[in-house]
This record gives C-alpha cells, sequence and structure tokens, in this order.
C-alpha cells in the first residue's frame, strides 16, 4: 500500500522541496495546492496518510484549515509550516513568536517554522505519523 500525502504551499520553492522529498519517502502526492481555499475538501476525499501545509495561504490559511478538519473528526497527521516562528494559542487560533518547532495538542498538528531543512521536515512528518500510529 502506498502512503499518500496532500500538500499546499503558495510558493512555489517550499512544494517543489515539499514533493520531491515526499517522493522520495515513498508517499504519493494525491494533491497539491498554491492555496488553501479548497484544502478541506482534498483531505476529505483522500483521506491522506499526511497532510503538510503552509499556513499563510490565499483564500483559506492552513490553521483554519486544521480547525475545520479537526471539528469534523479528521484524525490523519497534519503538519503545518510558516514564514514566522509560532505557537498557535487556543483563544483565537493566530500564530505568535514562541518558537520554531511545536506540537499543538488541542489540534493535534506538529508545526514547523521557515526556512527549515530537510531534516527538520523529515523529523516533523516522523513526529506527525508516529504520533497517528500510537493512537490509532
Amino acid at each position: 500500500m502506498s502512503l499518500t500525502a496532500v500538500i499546499a504551499d503558495d510558493e512555489e520553492s517550499p512544494l517543489v522541496m515539499q514533493r520531491a522529498f515526499l517522493s522520495r519517502k515513498g508517499y504519493t502526492i494525491v494533491a497539491e495546492k498554491n492555496h488553501g481555499g479548497n484544502l478541506v475538501e482534498l483531505a476529505v476525499r483522500h483521506q491522506p496518510n499526511l497532510l503538510l501545509t503552509d499556513n499563510n495561504m490565499p483564500q483559506k490559511e492552513g490553521i483554519q484549515a486544521v480547525t475545520e478538519l479537526r471539528a469534523q473528526g479528521y484524525t490523519l497527521p497534519i503538519v503545518i509550516n510558516s514564514g514566522k516562528p509560532f505557537e498557535l494559542t487556543d483563544t483565537d487560533h493566530s500564530w505568535t513568536p514562541v518558537e520554531e518547532q511545536g506540537y499543538h495538542p488541542k489540534l493535534d498538528v506538529h508545526l514547523i517554522a521557515k526556512p527549515y531543512g530537510l531534516a527538520d521536515l523529515e523529523r516533523s512528518i516522523v513526529r506527525a505519523t508516529s504520533a497517528s500510529i500510537q493512537t490509532a
């Protein structure tokens, strides 16, 4: 069985890096977006093994999509990346500068700050997918 991923970023260079990296790790990219517009629908339709999304995108921010997915009972692994170091606050779902890598337990989402290297990306994906396997 092939691993699948949905990726979204409004910048081309992260998408190229993510696509190449995930392909080398055995993932098939089932959907790719340069905005957050229908990210929720794509994740629900494809049920990927991994959702990797930027936060700051046109039409819908990554955190908005994640909040909607979690409210619908979506439990698959999610990694959000952003151009600013951040921590997700529980009150308004906004990003505030605190740390570069992390985990937000309320939304069960792993966080990574741009720019990031392949080792950082791999660490975040391993954490997200390992946590998902342990709770399944």
